[in-house]
């Protein structure tokens, strides 16, 4: 695995190649859990050879339009049960966060964080065309609440941030992951990505958003944030999905009454203001309004 990751960036390494065929070919044949196990180093919950497998993984589902076809159910099984494992270990982390300046064990937390976002990647893609059978599997199994908590967390420690101009990440680096990782960067967008994949069309999983507290979450992602590129596209996708032959959802949503407004850093730039009144949201503006 040190050989694939060392060779993962050159498109054109034939030690790569040559890896990528085997791993690939084991997985397909339902070996995913056996590799994944004996990757294990010591207590770390999750190992740098462990994060190369799930590079890999995520390599070869976005190579197949049929991806789903390719991990059979107790692979998914198995890639459940280790999100739900690292997710909890990245909660206890963000539980422990100074909120005052969102500081937190980033370098205990970045191997973490890659595997989440490759997870999260992987599952999406399983997801991405309609299948009740598998959306329900995977909410029974735990991923549906696992993600929602993770959200809820990530919510908490990480608000949403603004600019004119955003400059996206690209994690292609260990030490661009570690940038990702201070903002936890991506992870509330594809959270939101899979809670709308799992909900089309299906009643099931849109109760358990909503029981779960997903909705809410979901709704108050409706706005741009930097460090999760076209989040409010998702969500608006995911809530659309939601909200979708669903009295339940669509009165809950109905129900909602805003508490408070939050201040766009780009109104801010220009001297305006969003205050709430009689359940209204009023501007007020710093020297002249703008005409």
């Amino acid at each position: 695995m040190e050989l694939a990751e060392a060779n993962l960036e050159n498109e054109n390494s034939k030690v790569f190649e040559l890896i990528y065929e085997i791993i690939t070919r084991l997985i397909e044949q339902g070996h995913y859990s056996v590799l994944f196990n004996n990757l294990t180093e010591g207590s770390s919950c999750i190992s740098t050879n462990q994060s190369t497998l799930l590079k890999i993984l995520d390599a070869r589902l976005n190579s197949d339009e049929h991806a789903e076809e390719l991990i059979d159910d107790a692979t998914l099984s198995h890639m459940i049960e280790s999100f739900l494992s690292t997710s909890e270990f990245a909660i206890n982390i963000l539980k422990r966060t100074d909120l005052s300046t969102s500081n937190y064990a980033v370098g205990e937390m970045s191997t973490a964080y890659s595997a989440i976002v490759l997870f999260l990647q992987s599952f999406s893609k399983l997801t991405n065309k309609p299948n009740i059978e598998l959306a329900n599997k995977c909410t029974r199994e735990g991923l549906l609440g696992a993600a929602i908590n993770l959200l809820g967390e990530a919510e908490r420690v990480f608000p949403r941030i603004a600019k004119a101009v955003a400059t996206p990440l690209e994690l292609t680096t260990d030490s661009d992951r570690s940038k990702g990782a201070e903002g936890f960067a991506y992870i509330k967008r594809d959270i939101i990505r899979l809670i709308g994949n799992l909900s089309y069309g299906n009643k099931f999983v849109q109760d358990e958003v909503r029981e779960l507290g997903g909705l809410a979450l979901v709704l108050s992602n409706c706005n741009i944030d930097d460090r999760n590129p076209y989040i409010r596209e998702y969500a608006i996708f995911a809530i659309r999905n939601l909200l979708q032959n669903n009295p339940e959802n669509q009165k809950l949503v109905e129900e909602m009454k805003p508490i408070d407004t939050v201040q766009h850093p780009v109104l801010e730039d220009v001297g305006v203001k969003t205050e709430l009144a009689d359940g209204k949201i009023k501007l007020s503006y710093a020297g002249q309004p703008p005409k």
